[in-house]
């Protein structure tokens, strides 16, 4: 089952560090972009890139992982799907791959964002709502809830052992 408005601004406190109550909608809750991305820019190099001193565009087929602004926290009996807004998909943003935390989860989502266009540079930015999450209760709490690969990650790591500083 999915979880409600209503649902939502219950569990808000339990599911958000420092949660705001704009961010909730109908079924699901806006995520924001963190204050950097990792960009791949070679095979197994990756750029950390700092978003609070104004937006980076992504050009056509560039991939960033790009953590949430909020800390998230999952309780037990429920799981996090990540998706993109519809709207960001509709001007060539791509989530390549779903993102899905279970029971236990502590910290923000990483989400892998593509940009699909063929022309146009796309600008991703701080606190950009470009992300929701949706809620989905389980038939029953997990027996072995908070055992996910980035549980409790502060920050997030490149998918290879290369990672450098851009500032």
């Amino acid at each position: 089952m999915v979880l409600g408005d209503l649902s939502l601004w219950k569990l808000l406190n339990d599911l958000i560090r420092d949660p705001d109550p704009d961010l909730v909608n109908p079924a699901s809750i806006d995520v924001r972009v963190g204050h950097e991305m990792l960009l791949e820019v070679a095979p197994g190099d990756w750029k950390s890139v700092d978003l609070t001193e104004g937006p980076v565009h992504l050009k056509p087929g560039e991939f960033a992982q790009v953590p949430t602004l909020e800390w998230l926290m999952v309780p037990n009996g429920y799981v996090v799907e990540v998706t993109l807004k519809g709207a960001y998909a509709a001007q060539g943003y791509a989530h390549s791959v779903g993102v899905w935390l279970e029971p236990g989860w502590c910290g923000p989502a990483i989400i892998g964002i593509r940009n699909a266009t063929r022309f146009t540079q796309l600008p991703l930015e701080h606190e950009m709502r470009i992300a929701e999450i949706v809620l989905h209760e389980l038939d029953a709490p997990s027996v072995r809830p908070g055992r996910g690969q980035r549980h409790g990650t502060v920050g997030h790591t490149a998918p290879s052992t290369t990672a450098s500083s851009v500032r």
